[in-house]
């Protein structure tokens, strides 16, 4: 199986936040949030390992930064971290603009998605390595890569 770069399956979803994704003050609801951020890691996992299906096994250290607003156009940004045998750790970083002023944009919330990847009969199948292309890449997967031990110990 060959490696594959961290750029391969990187993935950024747009959307306007809409009423339907609000309370009654016009704050988007953080499941719908969540939701979307899901929908990204999903596609980040599938791009990687091309499994029939990717799961969502776990999300850490999910933090809201800000609020989101109706009329706010978000930006779900996924990136591979770390890559075990079938699991793979996703960041996913959402990105608002308000596009009604000059305002910078800014980040909303951050989190750190566990992915399985699944064949056919629904077990779980081996995804290819992460290509290491800069330091960056090796910090980030270093970083991924003592989260998902941690978590290892804590399920013992």
């Amino acid at each position: 199986m060959e490696k594959k770069s961290v750029s391969n399956s990187a993935t950024n979803l747009c959307y306007i936040m809409q009423r339907e994704h609000s309370n009654l003050v016009g704050y988007v609801h953080g499941g719908e949030m969540m939701k979307i951020m899901d929908n990204t890691a999903g596609i980040v996992a599938y791009k990687h390992s091309f499994a029939s299906r990717a799961v969502t096994a776990s999300v850490s250290e999910m933090e809201f930064h800000r609020a989101v607003h109706i009329g706010n156009l978000i930006t779900s940004e996924g990136r591979l971290m770390y890559v075990g045998n079938s699991s793979m750790e996703i960041k996913v970083e959402v990105w608002v603009e308000n596009i009604k002023s000059n305002e910078p944009k800014f980040k909303a919330i951050t989190a750190y998605f566990t992915m399985v990847a699944l064949n056919e009969e629904g077990k779980p199948m081996k995804v290819p390595e992460i290509m290491i292309d800069c330091e960056e890449d090796r910090a980030l997967f270093e970083e991924g890569k003592q989260r998902y031990e941690a978590k290892k110990k804590k399920r013992i």
